[in-house]
């Protein structure tokens, strides 16, 4: 609670307090480029990145390949057990997520 961090003044949070729900406040996005400006500013007077800063010696890509979960297996059979060492495996889940109300008798609850 930023704006009244031991509730004296029983000042409630907005929805900027919350990532859940700072989208919903008409300040978010001026403030978001106000931020992203100041960060542009400072981006400007770095050097740029060279090919060298950004080559990792003795590394080389051969190949990539996307493999969806119902090809998994079929995929892992086709490949020898000293080749799986050098497969990056990624996945995605999904995610449900409540937005709760403050509770007025508990102000650290968001």
């Amino acid at each position: 609670l930023v704006n009244d961090p031991d509730n004296r003044f029983g000042i409630e949070t907005g929805p900027m307090f919350d990532t859940l729900t700072a989208m919903r406040d008409p300040v978010f996005f001026r403030w978001h480029k106000y931020v992203d400006n100041i960060f542009e500013e400072y981006r400007q007077t770095l050097t740029p990145w060279t090919k060298e800063d950004l080559e990792i010696g003795g590394v080389t890509l051969d190949s990539i390949s996307v493999v969806s979960s119902d090809d998994e297996e079929d995929h892992l059979r086709k490949i020898s057990k000293e080749d799986r060492n050098n497969h990056l495996y990624t996945w995605m889940e999904d995610k449900d997520i409540s937005v709760y109300l403050q509770n007025k008798e508990d102000p650290e609850r968001v």
